[in-house]
């Protein structure tokens, strides 16, 4: 799937059930290997390990906690690991679901984690696709192999009419609330 509306756009990947690695780190005293397996992995560019920017996964059937805290323990692997390279934003965008309810979450640059609730029933996926789109769109910005520029520098000089019409009813500049 490419993403449109990106000057030199890269291809957004979307993969199911694919684990990943992380570490070594010390627990209980001793060096050991984080594994993950999320429900899906979004991310934009080429090279998954160095470019995953949106995770996202499904929380249980009734318990959305479980799954936030599922989605911060993964996002909080992909944070580290994007913290190792220079000169880059390591911030990680996710997502815990039950169908109806919807936990966006975000880790910062800075190491801070933020989340915004919503729910849908009348209108079931308006707010929580514009939040997706404004995620995404936020991730790719941040890749590394997006461009230079800074991310805040390229997300406002990257405004299209097509994420305008899509983020309508979403303020687009809402952050995330802890």
């Amino acid at each position: 799937m490419a993403s449109s509306g990106l000057v030199r756009g890269q291809p957004m990947n979307v993969q199911a059930d694919h684990g990943f690695e992380h570490g070594p780190v010390e627990y209980k005293g001793q060096q050991v290997i984080l594994t993950a397996r999320p429900d899906y992995g979004v991310w934009y560019g080429t090279n998954e390990a160095l470019c995953l920017n949106v995770l996202i996964v499904e929380a249980k059937k009734s318990d959305i906690e479980a799954g936030a805290a599922q989605a911060l323990g993964y996002m909080g692997c992909i944070h580290r690991e994007r913290k190792r390279w220079p000169k880059r934003d390591a911030t990680v965008y996710g997502m815990a679901t039950t169908g109806t309810m919807f936990w966006f979450l975000k880790i910062s640059n800075d190491s801070k984690w933020s989340h915004r609730i919503t729910q849908s029933f009348e209108d079931p996926f308006n707010q929580p696709l514009g939040l997706l789109v404004h995620l995404f769109r936020r991730a790719a910005m941040t890749s590394p192999t997006h461009s230079k520029e800074s991310s805040s520098e390229s997300y406002e000089q990257e405004e299209t009419s097509l994420l305008a019409s899509v983020m309508k009813t979403v303020n687009e500049d809402v952050e995330m609330s802890e």
